[in-house]
């Protein structure tokens, strides 16, 4: 959606695949992957239970509306509870 809104001005960075997880990892935090919606409730439980800073890297399709990521993930976690 940002690359669309721009045209033909990049605002930004675009991020080449950067492993949030272990950089997180390497600051001594825990560090989550998640590339598919139904992995995002477990790694959230995962985080939360951890009792450590955790960084979840959620790995998503950079053509991909903004809405559609979204509505993905958000039905993903239809139902999650803290707690």
């Amino acid at each position: 959606m940002v690359r669309r809104l721009q045209k033909e001005r990049p605002l930004a960075s675009e991020f080449m695949g950067d492993d949030f997880a272990r950089i997180a990892e390497g600051y001594g935090c825990q560090g989550i992957r998640v590339d598919k919606p139904a992995a995002l409730s477990a790694a959230l439980k995962r985080a939360l239970n951890s009792g450590q800073p955790t960084v979840i890297d959620v790995i998503i399709d950079s053509k991909e509306s903004v809405g559609r990521i979204s509505s993905t993930y958000g039905r993903a976690l239809k139902g999650f509870t803290v707690g």
